[in-house]
């Protein structure tokens, strides 16, 4: 048994603005557990060894390793026995993005554990267009703080601030939608750094919206309908102007042309249907 403590991991420093990097304070003798709650944690375990959510090394469980190998159920107070060993980095992906920020900004993100569980984070569900909190096992036991904010009138970037609390390995990203990706990672069993980026993502570059139209087709005489998708949705209203022009067919006679029509797609919309029936 490494302890027979609960752990507590908070937050440490202030000036995030002016630092990239800020320590996180974790203490894993805090508290001491009691003989009965210690008791009933191994009654829990017995009872349902498949609960993916029992409470392991601290809070958090993904498969329960053997009791066999400690001798014993696992409880809150003892540690798993570990096969990616303290200090190294996974190398796992993550399976998608978890939350879509505004400006289009996707964050991803995957761990790994002592026993060589990985998985990925789950979304929270924090009502925020600009902020996402994240879990790995339980949602009452969040992991991570997550901000992406527009700074683009301040020094022309958009800034990402990350405050995860965990001494789990892990990969995460921050992508913008014409791929740039900002990176944070944290080696096992090493209480997670918090970070700060004033200059993660160019607003010129980074900001730029483009705009892709479908190939669309009809018989002669009917309306043809385009499909008009943004690379990622604009806080306000996107209007696009559009015409036609000819190539094989010849204006006026095959079809009538058009000089100066508007399409509108609505803010935090990313798709609209140009129709052509003329």
């Amino acid at each position: 048994m490494e302890n027979s403590s609960r752990r507590v991991v908070a937050f440490a420093g202030t000036n995030l603005i002016r630092s990239h990097k800020r320590r996180t304070v974790s203490d894993t003798t805090a508290f001491p557990c009691t003989t009965a709650e210690i008791a009933v944690a191994k009654a829990a375990s017995v009872d349902d060894p498949s609960d993916p959510g029992a409470v392991v090394d601290g809070g958090r469980a993904g498969q329960r390793p053997q009791a066999a190998s400690l001798g014993g159920a696992l409880t809150a107070c003892e540690s798993p026995v570990r096969s990616l060993s303290a200090g190294s980095t996974t190398d796992c992906e993550p399976g998608g993005p978890v939350l879509t920020l505004r400006g289009g900004y996707t964050v991803s993100m995957c761990y790994e554990a002592q026993r060589g569980e990985v998985g990925d984070a789950k979304d929270w569900g924090l009502d925020s267009s600009q902020s996402g909190l994240l879990y790995f096992f339980e949602r009452n036991n969040a992991e991570v703080l997550i901000k992406v904010l527009d700074g683009c009138a301040v020094n022309g970037h958009r800034r990402v601030f990350v405050a995860p609390v965990t001494d789990l390995a892990f990969n995460l990203y921050v992508e913008s939608h014409n791929g740039r990706r900002w990176t944070h990672t944290n080696r096992l069993g090493q209480t997670a750094d918090m970070a700060t980026d004033v200059s993660a993502f160019d607003c010129d570059n980074d900001d730029a919206i483009t705009v892709a139209v479908d190939a669309a087709s009809a018989e002669e005489g009917d309306a043809v309908e385009f499909t008009v998708t943004l690379s990622a949705p604009a806080a306000g209203d996107t209007v696009l102007g559009w015409s036609t022009s000819a190539a094989t067919a010849t204006a006026g006679a095959d079809f009538t042309a058009v000089t100066a029509e508007r399409l509108s797609i609505s803010a935090g919309e990313t798709t609209g249907t140009l129709r052509d029936d003329r």
